[in-house]
């Protein structure tokens, strides 16, 4: 919501003359409150003891110190030592699309009508292709595996994988 903005005015000095006028004419009158008022309000007021506050407040930084310095002296330090080696990627073992598949192999077993079926059959080749796929990608890339477009083409595969185990499952 916008507001719609208003002219300018400036008044003219005469105007601002008279206001001034004005305020000097309701001036309160000056009052200073004896002396005793002050004493009594004064005995009111909490008692401020600088030098038993700076000595407590002093006190609790060095304990604060000392207790940080004990912990920091009494823990015992722990050295990590890190080291690489290069992985081959035929050693990694078995990725989660494998081992779905393996656990739908297995019920295909215990399902052997379900698995008869041609849908299926077809969706079990087609998986058995692509696993082989991505094993020749895995010898043809060696030890590093460190290719941009080998990655991608990898993916693509899981991709494809994990779109077959998932209909294949369905219909299991």
């Amino acid at each position: 919501m916008e507001f719609p903005t208003l002219p300018e005015y400036e008044p003219d000095e005469a105007l601002w003359q008279k206001i001034e006028d004005q305020l000097h004419w309701q001036q309160l009158p000056h009052y200073e409150p004896a002396e005793r008022a002050w004493e009594k309000i004064e005995l009111h007021l909490p008692r401020k003891n600088k030098p038993l506050r700076s000595w407590m407040s002093s006190l609790a930084a060095g304990l604060v110190l000392v207790t940080g310095l004990s912990f920091w002296l009494i823990t015992p330090r722990n050295s990590v030592k890190v080291t690489s080696e290069p992985m081959e990627w035929a050693k990694v073992g078995e990725s989660s699309l494998d081992q779905q598949q393996k656990r739908l192999e297995l019920m295909c077993e215990m399902q052997v009508i379900t698995c008869q079926q041609p849908e299926v059959r077809e969706i079990r080749t087609e998986l058995a292709r692509l696993r082989e796929a991505s094993e020749r990608l895995h010898q043809r890339t060696g030890v590093y595996h460190n290719d941009p477009q080998v990655i991608a083409w990898e993916s693509q595969l899981d991709d494809q994988r994990a779109e077959l185990l998932k209909r294949l499952a369905q219909l299991m």
